[in-house]
């Protein structure tokens, strides 16, 4: 269910989207299969107005230029775009990467819809130059509602509510290491710095609880903490929209989540140590330390399936 759905969801509270899709999934069905028609007839009726276009054929025509422009960068965007990679990457630079990734959409809207402007002003002096300028101004106008609505149904508190820093500067309880699969499928053992050595897997004290850790994404945290510890509660989710939410018994929920047009990572194979720290799984191969009361976070590793352990394997 990768591409959209109603507006009628949009309505509905947050919450409502975990097992039928998020409000990004929603909100860009709505503007590829109706938004498109909507703004194809605002941009036709301008041009009729303004230029003496006959308004049936203008916007008919620019109804067609919108999903024309959209479905082409539905299928090619952000492909050749530079995309972060890790969470870093976000933290540090998030905001340059939306500014390119607007700007290459709004580029490309103009000049897809250059053409069938020019179609629709058949007869204004120097058409193509005009034609070239007009199709700016209408996308510039449209740009407006469409970066709005997409961004009303986005979640990105993961790049703007969180501070990044080194592991070194969380310090988490020497008598726990982590046991996460590399990206290039070997098991290692490491701290939470980062050092990290190739292990071959000693016989645990739960075989079967292990394997299944250590082997399929799970959405359900599994708490290290003494229940007396357990002020923070921390739950992960199926979607990136769910991202990784906190609350307490006298404070509403915070989520740090990362689901926007240019990225979606969601978050899963949490451990909550004492400490009040988290461990878990970024998208498909980032390992993370969120530290809950400072909202610090660092990268330890690249890797899956990160899973806790205390005093060996």
């Amino acid at each position: 269910m990768k591409r959209k759905a109603l507006l009628l969801s949009l309505i509905v509270a947050p919450g409502a989207f975990a097992d039928v899709g998020t409000p990004l999934i929603w909100a860009t069905f709505v503007y590829m299969f109706i938004g498109n028609a909507l703004i194809g007839l605002v941009e036709g009726w301008l041009l009729a107005r303004l230029f003496g276009a006959r308004h049936r054929f203008t916007i008919a025509i620019m109804m067609g230029a919108n999903y024309v422009s959209a479905w082409i960068g539905a299928m090619t965007l952000p492909g050749p775009l530079p995309t972060p990679q890790t969470i870093e990457d976000v933290v540090r630079c998030w905001l340059a990467y939306i500014v390119l990734f607007v700007g290459v959409t709004w580029l490309m809207s103009v000049l897809i819809e250059w053409p069938f402007v020019a179609v629709c002003l058949p007869r204004t002096p120097h058409r193509a130059i005009k034609s070239l300028g007009v199709s700016a101004v209408l996308q510039s106008i449209s740009y407006v509602f469409i970066v709005l609505w997409i961004y009303g149904a986005s979640v990105d508190s993961l790049a703007t509510e969180t501070v990044l820093v080194s592991p070194r500067d969380i310090r988490v309880d020497p008598h726990f290491e982590l046991v996460y699969i590399g990206r290039e499928g070997s098991t290692w053992k490491s701290d939470f710095q980062g050092r990290r050595r190739l292990i071959a897997i000693a016989a645990p004290s739960d075989p079967a609880k292990f394997h299944e850790l250590l082997m399929f994404p799970s959405f359900q945290p599994v708490d290290l903490r003494k229940e007396s510890e357990r002020e923070i509660l921390v739950r992960t989710g199926f979607w990136a929209f769910e991202g990784l939410r906190t609350w307490t018994q006298e404070t509403n929920a915070e989520r740090f989540a990362l689901e926007t047009p240019l990225t979606k990572w969601a978050a899963s194979n949490a451990t909550i140590l004492p400490g009040d720290h988290v461990v878990f799984q970024l998208g498909l191969d980032q390992i993370c330390l969120f530290e809950l009361r400072t909202k610090r976070i660092a990268l330890i590793a690249r890797g899956q399936r990160p899973v806790v352990v205390k005093g060996g394997v």
